[in-house]
């Protein structure tokens, strides 16, 4: 006889930014678990409140109950769901949007559990349900529908303890794949418990979470977007292996539109085809549309990126400059160079000009000290009474010394 188990370990390409709305499901969960694990009697006295029955829909356990687990393993398993698909849907929502659904998702799929058990398998009628499970699984619906072709790395084992032999591996896989095989599988076990079988799982929870969440992704028009992200997939996939015209045609379509992340792609690919007046134009609306964002690291980051193919890409001054200490915040020293550079040919009479000579300087240090020399004793001659004008004495004085 052989086991098979698997876990989904996370989403192949990881949302960037703090996903600081699933940190606080996940402290509010593990706080919630820690206090009855260690107060059982808390748990007792108060039962009503962290529990959800069909009978009392209205109780406050019909919210609360989804914050609430019963093991080590039941809260374990929700929270490796939780971030597996959380950040992404984090980021895509916002993070006051993502907890008001999570919370309501939840409250929904209590609501399916007790009607389940109350029409369908009335031997359960009385149970009490807890756990975020429900909620999870509305996350997975918006998932589905909103990144049709992630693609989600699953941890999986299969043993056979009889024979000995263990196996195990990593796989990425679609999420609609990943998501069917976890339906399927739930609807095999409420086959089961039909039939009489019982294990404690509130499925029917799972499934009007599920449903819930697919039907609150239709309403937020989730499947277009899903579609988009698909074009996006499929340019990234072409890119990857070398079919630029390909990748090119497949992200066409999304460039009508101002999104930095396909604007760039797009760019990156004219750029390899040879399109060069394409490839600078797209690249600059990519960052005037991160600029716009008030998004300074994608800005910054795009823009490194545009100066290795197109090294006299300008912007108006207030975008430059922002660009090229943007660069230096980032760690990008040569392209925040090109980018001061740039800046100090087109705008070298700005009143900005005296702090990016100073930055400059500070950069060439390491680099070419008689350069930075030189970009010091320029800011000192040309802006005598600038208030940067003390920092460059200083810093003119120890490299003289050194």
């Amino acid at each position: 006889m052989y086991f098979f188990f698997y876990y989904p370990l996370g989403v192949q390409r990881r949302p960037a930014g703090p996903a600081w709305a699933t940190w606080s499901l996940t402290g509010i969960m593990l706080t919630v678990f820690l206090y009855f694990h260690t107060h059982p009697m808390a748990a007792l006295l108060n039962w009503e409140w962290w529990v959800y029955f069909p009978q009392a829909s209205l109780r406050p356990g019909l919210f609360l109950s989804v914050f609430n687990h019963v093991g080590w393993m039941h809260i374990a398993g929700n929270l490796i769901y939780l971030w597996t698909f959380g950040p992404s849907l984090e980021r895509e929502l916002g993070g006051a949007r993502y907890l008001l659904l999570f919370v309501f998702l939840g409250v929904m799929s209590n609501l399916a559990q007790g009607l389940v058990s109350s029409t369908l398998l009335t031997a359960g009628a009385g149970l009490g349900v807890v756990g975020a499970s429900g909620a999870i699984s509305g996350l997975l619906g918006l998932f589905v529908l909103r990144f049709p072709y992630a693609r989600i790395r699953t941890a999986w084992v299969l043993f056979s303890p009889l024979y000995g032999q263990v196996k195990s591996g990593v796989v990425a896989i679609p999420s609609l794949l990943a998501v069917g095989s976890w339906v399927a599988l739930q609807l095999v076990h409420v086959g089961a418990k039909a039939l009489g079988g019982a294990d404690g799982t509130a499925y029917g929870a799972h499934l009007g979470g599920l449903v819930t969440g697919l039907l609150l992704g239709w309403a937020l028009k989730l499947p277009r977007e899903g579609r988009q992200f698909g074009l996006r997939h499929a340019a990234e996939r072409r890119l990857e292996r070398g079919d630029w015209m390909g990748a090119y045609e497949a992200i066409q379509p999304l460039l009508e539109a101002d999104d930095p992340e396909d604007l760039c792609l797009g760019a990156r690919c004219a750029r390899l085809l040879g399109f060069g007046t394409v490839g600078r134009g797209l690249y600059h609306r990519a960052v005037r549309g991160a600029l716009a964002q008030d998004d300074e690291v994608g800005a910054a980051t795009v823009y490194a990126e545009a100066l290795g193919g197109y090294p006299d890409l300008a912007f108006p001054e207030p975008q430059l400059y922002r660009l090229a200490l943007g660069l230096d915040r980032l760690g990008r020293p040569r392209a925040a160079l090109r980018a001061m550079e740039i800046f100090r040919a087109l705008y070298g009479d700005s009143e900005r000009m005296p702090l990016v000579l100073l930055r400059a300087a500070r950069l060439e240090e390491g680099v070419d000290p008689d350069r930075a020399r030189a970009l010091y004793d320029e800011q000192l001659r040309r802006w005598p009474q600038s208030p940067y004008g003390g920092l460059a004495r200083r810093a003119l004085e120890t490299l003289e010394n050194v």
